[in-house]
């Protein structure tokens, strides 16, 4: 069909025609939305992008062919060789074209989305008016640099599980994403980043991000969070630190940070008994702060409660504005500590701590075995309990006994099990030929 006309002042309409192959399927708004970027020189930046185009689908053909001779040498059953592939090079034309969809639902092809198991090609085009990246379970020949490479103005940036599921061969920072100054949003979760002194601190260098998710990734080190004035959301979730993150007092946009999952041991005294000048400032930030799974110790749990207890006469209201799930005592959701309330409900929660604390790895295995006994004690104290049986009511006549009484009794060994009775020596009287027999 006939090429679009420009309503730019410029003579368009040949350069248009020259590039029909690179602006096919645009719109008259879309076209002309395109030449307006070009600049004074639109013939030649037309011409420009047209030869880049012809490349950009000649190294995506190439890869999709020598990507499905692959899967057919692998698999040689394979019913459509290079799928994947094809996908992902269609998706990265229409990206190029303009014709991928934003976050407001126009096709402005500012952002990509990639979720899929591929090695991605080597690339050299220019998507430098792509905002949001999002790739996923893809992988790099020699590592994501050279690929990051052609999307010098991202704002948005997602890169995780790369290498695909389970494999996590991305080990450290991609010193391409450094580069990246315009970031606000930076997801590297599920992959297998170790921060070194350096890399950290390149990091700490993106001083626009307003979010930043590390979740799932062995770190080890971690950046002074002080420069990133306008970081909102720092996730940190499984990421097996073992010192809380410093910085953060002095983030004034900060909304919410997950701690979850790691080996922390306990909140800073800083935070709990704060200076005068640093109060309000700690408890905006405990209140945002999740710390679930955490193996705090008990002593470490105890000044935890005794500050909230402390808020909550003081401040009743310290929490409002706080994130749901923050600043509550790390090992009071973990599985263990439900099945461990379950068994015994007279424990108090210092004593739940201690038991899983003390156990330490071996504690399902033990929870297991206690919660085996205590079936088995349960359903032989219910049939005992239901036997009917005689007792002696004097030296010549027997009568029925009192099945209350046995119930009664069985209740009471039952709560004894579970600590719910006073620990004293408990006073429990058998009625005669009655006999119990148990190996608890």
């Amino acid at each position: 069909g006939a090429a679009p006309r420009c309503t730019n002042s410029l003579n368009c309409a040949a350069p248009i025609r020259g590039c029909a192959s690179c602006i096919r399927g645009f719109s008259d708004e879309q076209a002309t939305a395109f030449i307006e970027t070009l600049g004074s020189d639109a013939r030649t930046e037309l011409t420009r992008r047209e030869d880049q185009y012809a490349a950009l689908k000649r190294a995506l053909k190439d890869w999709v062919n020598r990507s499905a001779r692959e899967d057919t040498s692998r698999r040689p059953f394979e019913v459509n060789p290079g799928r994947r592939e094809q996908s992902v090079a269609d998706a990265l034309r229409d990206c190029w074209r303009r014709q991928t969809v934003d976050r407001a639902g126009a096709y402005t092809g500012r952002r990509l989305e990639i979720s899929a198991q591929v090695n991605l090609p080597k690339l050299n085009a220019d998507f430098a008016h792509v905002e949001e990246l999002v790739l996923d379970y893809v992988s790099f020949s020699d590592g994501p640099g050279q690929f990051l490479g052609n999307f010098p103005n991202l704002k948005r940036l997602t890169l995780k599980q790369v290498g695909g599921i389970g494999r996590h061969t991305l080990t450290e920072l991609p010193e391409a994403i450094t580069a990246i100054k315009a970031l606000t949003h930076l997801d590297l979760s599920k992959n297998a980043i170790r921060l070194s002194e350096i890399s950290a601190g390149q990091l700490a260098g993106l001083s626009r991000l307003e979010e930043l998710c590390l979740n799932d990734n062995p770190l080890g080190t971690l950046p002074d969070f002080s420069p990133l004035l306008r970081l909102r959301k720092l996730e940190l979730r499984d990421t097996r630190i073992n010192q809380w993150p410093t910085g953060l007092l002095e983030l004034p946009e900060l909304r919410e940070v997950d701690l979850s999952g790691n080996h922390l041991s306990a909140v800073p005294d800083s935070l709990l008994n704060p200076a005068p000048e640093n109060v309000e400032a700690s408890i905006r930030l405990n209140r945002m702060t999740r710390l679930r799974d955490n193996p705090f110790t008990p002593q470490a749990n105890q000044q935890m409660r005794a500050y909230i207890a402390r808020l909550a006469q003081t401040r009743p209201g310290w929490r409002n504005g706080g994130q749901p799930g923050a600043f509550e005592v790390p090992l009071s959701h973990t599985d263990e500590m439900r099945r461990i309330r379950d068994l015994f409900p007279g424990y108090s929660e210092e004593e739940n701590e201690q038991f899983v604390l003390h156990a330490g790895d071996g504690a399902p295995a033990e929870l297991t075995r206690l919660e085996g006994e205590w079936q088995t004690l349960s359903t032989q104290l219910n049939a005992w309990a239901t036997q009917r049986f005689l007792v002696a009511a004097d030296s010549e006549n027997l009568r029925a006994g009192d099945a209350n009484h046995r119930q009664q009794f069985a209740r009471d060994l039952k709560a004894c099990w579970r600590r719910m009775t006073p620990k004293v020596l408990a006073k429990m009287v058998l009625p005669p030929a009655t006999p119990l027999k148990h190996s608890a």
